[in-house]
């Protein structure tokens, strides 16, 4: 539901990068190839990070904005 409200006010095939927060704690809510579909399935890109140790939060950004916009 997420995807269809934000895909409302962005431009045809601006970059989405799904966070998957949390990525320290053992127990998943959802498991990683669960969410890898699902992004693809919306053509978004999934990176699983951690706000705690701070593990791939600036890949997330930097992926995110090297990503080609289509006004680019």
């Amino acid at each position: 539901m997420w995807h269809t409200e934000l895909t409302k006010y962005l431009e045809k095939g601006t970059p989405i990068m799904i966070a998957g927060n949390k990525c320290d704690i053992l127990t998943r809510t959802v498991e990683e190839t669960e969410a890898d579909q699902f992004a693809r399935s919306v053509q978004a890109e999934h990176i699983n990070t951690s706000a705690k140790s701070g593990l791939n939060v600036k890949e997330c950004f930097s992926r995110l904005a090297n990503s080609k916009f289509p006004h680019q």
